[in-house]
């Protein structure tokens, strides 16, 4: 008879094997109602629930228990926070044959850890017997709808997180498989209600279709389904693969520390080892102009000896700062390297508002022990900075070099190094109308110099961009000297500016310049070459008597026709000439041989019109030495600087000593005559300005047409004059 019965069993049984797996999920259902558990508690349930249907065969179970005994050894799942329980199930309450329970569920085991075998669990374990039909819906811990209650096991099934269900085969109680499985899938949707995981495990290939819709709901869905071996060999690697994935997956571990949940207030990394970042920053100069770049350099210094930070986002703060503000509260203090907790606003706030400040580059990197330098690769455009055209001589462009996090704690959020500052020049200019430039020519020939050879060098300034052009200092005609000519255009080359960037291609803006040694401009005789200057203050004093003695006075002035023409003369002292219009026909001559001639305002002659060469006004000055106020910006005059002694011969176009800055001596001078001195000391600091005045020069020397005339009427007389020598120059175009 038992036989026979097992028998009938095994032909409608099928194996299912369900592996309940429970995370506590800090919570637990009760009547399949969720309710708030421990939430400290972290502890993964997982209930196993054995098919112990009649195809089962008592040599599977066998199978079964050896393989769910693994579990609870150490290369198991073996951990205190995963707990195990167990319940079977075939058809109604067979325990064994001719034996019927009233717990269907039977036999079962509540939760043990799976560290370590438990021996209640192990002898209800070796309880379980193959009979009966297969039944879905028992196998979740329901009947007609309504969960099982008997012995306590619902307080094992509400422990329950996740319920993992195999079999091999299809249901075929409640009346038939359509009716099994709908139950069944209805009974699974009261636990997922419950906020368990339901997965389910298929021993073979019978019943794929109903295993997918119980689990999830549709024939073709397998997401939570796996395959186990017909033999069971695989059940214990399988079980500790699936158990610890959903564990893991609904209760994570912390990741810097496995022993607490990740959303565990305590879960955060390790606090790093201290150290301090403090960034500078460096520039090479401290003024630029044109197309001059600025270079800066950027440093961090890490104080730690073995610690290297963390990712810390690093910026360059640019701010370019009004003409005519001090940028000395970027500096900080003496004491200040750095400042913690700034902003642009900050910053501006140090310069009254008189600046705007934007982001340059920034990025993240690590900075390890020691100091660590930024490369150019990294910094891109503010490691070299070029001149914008529209800012204003006297504008600065500073850079702050800034951190986030400087150190391992949070606070302070930022880092401002103290700022590194340039300047925006320029470089004045001068031009030469109607005339060569010629240097080296002397008055005396102790004068001369073998190891010193007179110059000409002037600055040139290239602008890119929409301007694209070169502008310097120019010569109308040729350019004469010993030495070397540099950055001096002849033949007028740099008039407007020239077409490009050609500052180091001379043959295009010189071709009036004297060259045949060395390859260089200039440089083409001997140090006494260009022989003597030809002596203009003998000739104008020469045979002349005093007409205007100056000697006890310190300033004249040479205004109106009472004025007479004449010698005006100061053997001793220093003379100011104060603004003067010289009016027609009148040639003043002023010598002040031992002084200084300082020109205080504007000098200017009459402008006509003129009937004869006799009324041409003619002014000229000879003196140890000629100062040209700085608001002066007109001189009508030739302008002799000589000196016998050796200590002047000197024309000085500014009368403010020391450094200059673009706000002193900054108007346009023009002097219309020839100059003769010893030496030029060019110190106008007007021109050279933004867009279309690039190209305006601080200085303008004008040898007008007025001058040879003059000097042509000077020289006639009644003797024949004739021509014994003809120096012919190249034409100018």
């Amino acid at each position: 008879m038992g036989r026979h019965i097992r028998n009938y069993f095994a032909e409608w049984g099928v194996l299912a094997f369900i592996a309940l797996l429970a995370i506590t999920f800090t919570q637990l259902a009760v009547n399949g109602t969720s309710v708030h558990a421990d939430e400290n508690d972290t502890t993964c349930h997982a209930a196993m629930v054995l098919d112990r249907s009649g195809s089962v065969g008592e040599g599977n179970l066998v199978t079964m228990r050896n393989q769910i005994q693994r579990l609870f050894q150490p290369t198991g799942l073996y951990d205190d926070k995963i707990q195990l329980a167990f319940w079977s199930f075939s058809d109604s309450g067979f325990i064994f044959p001719g034996f019927p329970t009233p717990n269907y569920d039977a036999p079962f085991n509540a939760f043990v850890s799976s560290k370590g075998q438990n021996t209640d669990f192990t002898t209800n374990l070796n309880r379980v017997q193959s009979v009966g039909n297969t039944n879905y819906e028992q196998g979740f811990g329901y009947n007609g709808g309504v969960m099982n209650t008997q012995d306590g096991i619902d307080q094992t099934i509400n422990q329950s997180d996740i319920i993992v269900f195999m079999t091999d085969g299809q249901p075929n109680s409640p009346g038939g498989e359509s009716n099994a499985r709908t139950v069944a899938r209805q009974a699974v949707v009261k636990h997922l209600a419950a906020g368990r995981v339901v997965i389910g495990g298929l021993v073979g290939n019978i019943g794929a279709n109903n295993l997918n819709f119980v689990v999830n709901g549709n024939d073709n869905n397998a997401t939570n389904t796996f395959r186990i071996s017909t033999n069971y060999n695989d059940l214990a690697t399988q079980l500790r693969t699936q158990i610890g994935t959903k564990c893991r997956e609904l209760h994570p571990p912390c990741q810097y520390n496995a022993s607490i949940p990740a959303d565990s207030p305590d879960c955060k990394p390790p606090e790093a080892a201290p150290y301090s970042l403090v960034p500078s920053v460096t520039a090479s100069g401290t003024v630029i102009s044109g197309s001059d770049s600025a270079g800066f350099a950027y440093k961090v210094n890490n104080d730690s000896q073995s610690t290297t930070s963390g990712d810390t986002h690093w910026t360059v703060k640019r701010l370019v700062v009004d003409r005519g503000q001090s940028v000395d509260q970027l500096y900080y203090t003496t004491s200040e390297s750095y400042r913690d907790g700034y902003s642009c606003d900050t910053l501006r706030g140090l310069v009254a508002g008189n600046a705007t400040c934007d982001e340059g580059t920034s990025g993240t990197r690590t900075f390890g022990p020691g100091a660590t330098v930024l490369s150019t690769a990294e910094l891109g455009s503010v490691a070299n900075t070029t001149v914008d055209d529209a800012w204003q001589v006297g504008t600065k462009l500073c850079y702050v070099f800034t951190i986030d996090k400087p150190t391992q704690k949070d606070a302070p959020t930022n880092r401002y190094s103290r700022a590194a500052c340039v300047i925006v020049g320029k470089r004045p200019t001068v031009q030469v109308h109607g005339g060569d430039v010629t240097a080296g020519r002397y008055f005396n020939a102790s004068d001369l110099s073998d190891t010193v050879l007179p110059n000409v060098r002037g600055s040139i300034t290239t602008k890119s961009g929409a301007i694209n052009k070169t502008f310097g200092s120019w010569a109308e005609y040729g350019i004469f000297a010993p030495g070397t000519v540099s950055g001096f255009a002849s033949a007028a080359g740099f008039q407007g500016g020239y077409d490009g960037a050609v500052a180091s291609n001379p043959d295009l803006w010189s071709i009036l310049t004297f060259s045949n040694e060395h390859g260089e401009y200039g440089r083409f005789t001997d140090t006494a070459g260009l022989g003597a200057v030809t002596n203009m203050s003998d000739y104008f004093l020469h045979g002349r008597t005093i007409d205007k003695d100056l000697t006890t006075v310190s300033t004249v002035s040479i205004n109106g026709n009472d004025t007479p023409t004449g010698l005006y003369q100061k053997t001793n002292g220093d003379l100011a000439i104060d603004a003067s219009t010289l009016e027609k026909g009148k040639t003043v001559i002023v010598n002040v041989p031992e002084g200084t001639v300082t020109i205080k305002g504007n000098i200017a002659y009459n402008q006509g019109p003129y009937q004869s060469i006799e009324q041409l006004p003619q002014l000229v000055i000879i003196a140890k030495s000629i100062v040209i106020a700085a608001n002066v910006s007109n001189v009508d005059a030739w302008l002799i600087a000589q000196d016998s002694s050796g200590n002047g011969g000197t024309i000085t176009t500014c009368d403010q000593p020391g450094t200059l800055t673009s706000e002193m001596c900054n108007v346009q001078l023009t002097v219309n005559g020839p100059v003769i001195a010893k030496q030029m000391q060019l110190r106008r600091t007007g021109g050279a300005g933004v867009g279309a005045a690039s190209g305006d020069p601080a200085e303008v020397f004008n040898l007008r047409a007025d001058s040879y005339l003059w000097g042509f009427g000077e020289g006639r007389s009644s003797v024949r004059a004739q021509t014994t020598n003809t120096i012919e120059l190249p034409p100018q175009f």
